[in-house]
């Protein structure tokens, strides 16, 4: 391959991974030269950093226009052409179309088709098990998501590209959370800002710094983590990049939330709100600001806040927030005294809770249950939930013992760096 035309690549994609931004006039421009030169390869790689910027900016026509000739290609040569065709419908299942389980379908031919032709590539196989580990983790599969970034962290790498490994432990990190591995998450997580400073990759710097902001908050370290939320709003301000601030003002306000002063919590979590591109993202943060009400006693405005929340869950496919939302609204009634509409919701939710097979929330839904029959003195029924949500607890920490005890197997089955 030609050395010039390569290292254009280089530049345009560390341009485009480092500040979020792509001259497309001159990336295209790559991609013809590559095309009249019958570098195949090196057009693969390029109009798939074409097809990843176009996904992520949400310009479906222009994704469609670059994949046309892909797949003719792909048609044609086979190799790396086919496999970045897989990858990208892959791609545009997961980001665009929120299709997981359709999305590893693909990510698993194009890893096929890289085996079966035993093609070289690092950053190729790299890319593959990556979003696949990414997919799973949609599925709230996190064994399998693990597994996958584990491979993806081994993978060898060109120095140029080192710092996608960022990226990687950043994943591992929430995942490890998940299974309450703490210690090791938040060494995850700095490795992954450790990793990012020594790329000087500030966009993703700040958004790593969120991620070690929060693990800090669950270490009661809340000098620590001011710390590092400022420093990635700081960064993001010069990049502008309003979603990350946005998220940095979230984890303040859940700092504040854990220091119990809910006045400085729902500040912040409006100023995250301010700051939100999509109104639909604002959603979590919604329902943070409801929940910092009803602690704080003031349930009327909590109401308002979880109904703005679920008016936007109702708007999408977002089933594990609408069950927590019902749930705390019909906290919230009960706090209200109003049993009656506290019921409807908990009503809502349970056969939410259900087709999720969510033990925890099942268990909070039946605690609230409890509750509402203890006030009415129906201890008939106040017996009856408790015992369902005595079950239902038991039930939980049962099957998470046993999906830790598959997490630690398949750790001991990993040679993890």
């Amino acid at each position: 391959m030609d050395k010039k035309l390569q290292s254009k690549f280089f530049k345009y994609y560390q341009e485009y991974f480092f500040t979020f931004r792509m001259d497309i006039p001159l990336v295209e421009g790559l991609l013809q030269e590559a095309l009249e030169n019958k570098y195949y390869d090196l057009y693969s790689f390029t109009i798939n950093l074409l097809c990843r910027q176009a996904i992520e900016a949400g310009d479906m026509d222009r994704f469609c226009e670059y994949l046309k000739p892909l797949k003719s290609m792909a048609e044609e040569k086979g190799g790396y052409p086919l496999v970045y065709c897989h990858i990208n419908e892959g791609l545009n299942l997961l980001l665009k179309s929120k299709l997981p389980k359709e999305a590893i379908a693909e990510f698993q031919k194009a890893l096929n088709i890289y085996q079966d032709k035993q093609l070289t590539n690092g950053l190729t196989l790299y890319t593959i098990h990556q979003f696949m580990g990414v997919a799973y983790r949609n599925l709230t599969d996190n064994i399998s998501a693990y597994r996958h970034l584990s491979i993806a962290l081994q993978t060898n790498l060109n120095e140029i590209f080192k710092f996608h490994k960022g990226i990687t432990y950043q994943w591992m990190a929430l995942i490890e959370r998940d299974f309450s591995f703490t210690s090791s998450a938040l060494q995850k997580a700095l490795k992954s800002a450790e990793i990012f400073r020594k790329y000087k990759v500030d966009v993703r710097l700040s958004d790593s710094l969120n991620l070690v902001g929060s693990f800090y908050i669950g270490y009661a370290q809340f000098d620590e983590a001011m710390s590092v939320f400022t420093e990635g709003i700081e960064i993001a301000e010069k990049y502008n990049l309003t979603d990350i601030i946005s998220d940095s003002y979230n984890g303040i306000g859940a700092l504040y939330s854990a220091k119990n002063d809910f006045l400085n919590a729902i500040e912040n979590y409006q100023k995250s709100v301010k700051y939100r591109n999509n109104a639909i993202e604002s959603r979590n943060t919604l329902n943070n600001i409801g929940n910092a009400y009803l602690n704080s006693g003031l349930y009327e405005d909590a109401e308002k806040y979880f109904l703005q929340a679920l008016e936007i869950v109702n708007s999408i496919n977002d089933d594990f927030l609408r069950t927590r939302l019902y749930n705390n609204l019909a906290l919230n009634c009960y706090h209200l005294q109003r049993f009656d509409d506290a019921i409807e919701y908990l009503k809502q939710a349970e056969p939410l809770a259900e087709s999720l097979n969510d033990l925890d929330i099942y268990r909070k839904i039946y605690h609230i249950y409890t509750g509402i029959y203890d006030e009415q003195e129906n201890y008939e029924l106040k017996a009856d939930y408790a015992w369902r949500c005595t079950e239902k607890t038991v039930e939980y920490y049962e099957n998470r013992l046993k999906i830790n005890g598959e997490f630690i197997k398949m750790l001991n089955s990993l040679a993890i760096n």
